[in-house]
């Protein structure tokens, strides 16, 4: 599968490499990660600290998903900042930020299944 990371790519072929992949933070703090599956579904984790944000697309053009954290699923208007894959800093409001553990479980069951992740709860 391949994998961005920021504005490199890589060929990533098991879970091991995978996790070592995701050990890389941008000023000790921000990821920004890109997983695309051979069918053509992608998926996104941005990172700050212990905080996460994930993005899913089916296909080019498609508006994608993105994660949505049902404790503060009404908190649009506080925002926490990411870097994404350009290194330009993005807010996304509370509702979207959900925690690491949860994010990077579900980015590896992306990477075995390259399939939309289920324990998510996705927002359109």
């Amino acid at each position: 599968m391949k994998l961005q990371i920021f504005d490199k790519e890589f060929k990533v072929n098991d879970i091991e490499e995978l996790r070592k992949h995701l050990k890389f933070r941008y000023k000790e703090k921000y990821g920004a990660f890109w997983l695309e599956a051979d069918n053509g579904e992608s998926l996104a984790i941005f990172i700050n600290g212990m905080n996460a944000c994930m993005f899913y697309i089916k296909e080019i053009d498609d508006s994608g998903l993105s994660s949505l954290n049902q404790i503060r699923a009404d908190n649009f208007e506080e925002t926490m900042e990411f870097i994404i894959d350009n290194y330009q800093m993005d807010e996304y409001p509370l509702a979207m930020v959900i925690p690491i553990t949860k994010a990077l479980e579900e980015f590896e069951g992306f990477f075995k299944t390259g399939k939309l992740p289920r324990r998510i709860t996705w927002n359109e």
